[in-house]
């Protein structure tokens, strides 16, 4: 249930954002997704996911004329140095509107500030570091 609200919000930043962007003239919005994939914390990046893409099942993947696309990327567990690659190549190759799906603090503090450099929102699912919200531009933390 709660994982169900989660996704809902997201989904819904995710809409209200894109339309007050620059991008909204797309009819795509890409979400970034930087999880655990992979390893022995995998069961909480695939649950993330999940949650994801049951609530895009039963709600549909479109939300006021655009589409949601998610992108994801697999850190394979607490490895900062990776995540903050895989985040840059989601902002710079793959053209993503959000980034979510950070788990781990360590991984959040390095992906923070590529978002507010890239005036990118970052909505952290797990990652409870004190200071990580302040060092990204727009963020929310569920």
């Amino acid at each position: 249930m709660r994982l169900r609200n989660l996704t809902r919000k997201i989904l819904c930043a995710a809409v209200m954002l894109a339309a007050a962007s620059a991008v909204s003239a797309q009819n795509v919005v890409k979400v970034g997704m930087v999880g655990e994939f992979s390893g022995p914390f995998a069961q909480y990046g695939q649950q993330i996911l999940g949650g994801m893409k049951a609530y895009m099942k039963i709600h549909g993947d479109t939300v006021a004329g655009k589409k949601i696309e998610i992108v994801q990327k697999d850190t394979g567990g607490p490895a900062p140095d990776v995540a903050k690659r895989l985040a840059q190549e989601l902002i710079t190759r793959d053209k993503v509107q959000f980034l979510t799906g950070i788990i781990w603090t360590p991984n959040a503090n390095a992906i923070a500030p590529l978002s507010a450099e890239a005036k990118i929102p970052l909505v952290i699912m797990n990652a409870a570091g004190a200071g990580t919200s302040f060092k990204a531009g727009v963020t929310a933390r569920f």
